[in-house]
């Protein structure tokens, strides 16, 4: 059953830090419906929407584990 999820990602504002996230995502064959960003600083916040059909646990953990990924 595909489920609705949402989540924030704290990252450094660097290049290529958005794509890395969204490979993430790819990779766990999320669908993405909704993205919004805002940069502070040396910071961005990354606000995401997006169906998944398992669990989202291991991809929220690989989105911790990513280099650049604050919180």
């Amino acid at each position: 059953m595909t489920t609705l999820h949402a989540v924030v990602v704290t990252a450094s504002d660097r290049p290529g830090m958005l794509s890395a996230v969204t490979k993430v995502l790819a990779d766990h064959q999320a669908n993405i419906r909704y993205v919004d960003l805002h940069s502070a600083g040396d910071r961005a916040e990354i606000c995401f929407e997006f169906s998944l059909e398992q669990p989202p646990d291991q991809l929220f953990a690989e989105l911790r584990r990513l280099d650049g990924v604050i919180a």
